[in-house]
């Protein structure tokens, strides 16, 4: 969970660093995959603990 908010955040850097409309078109959907894959570890998670 740690190393997936880790890689989050250096996505979000690579989001502000990168330069022209198609890369940060490339990283905001990386971005959106990333977030997607952890709120679906955090349901599960959730759902193990009810």
């Amino acid at each position: 969970m740690e190393a997936a908010i880790i890689g989050l955040g250096f996505l979000i850097i690579g989001f502000f660093a990168a330069k022209g409309l198609g890369e940060k078109f490339k990283f905001g959907c990386l971005i959106v995959l990333v977030l997607a894959v952890i709120l679906a570890i955090l349901f599960v998670g959730l759902l193990q603990i009810m």
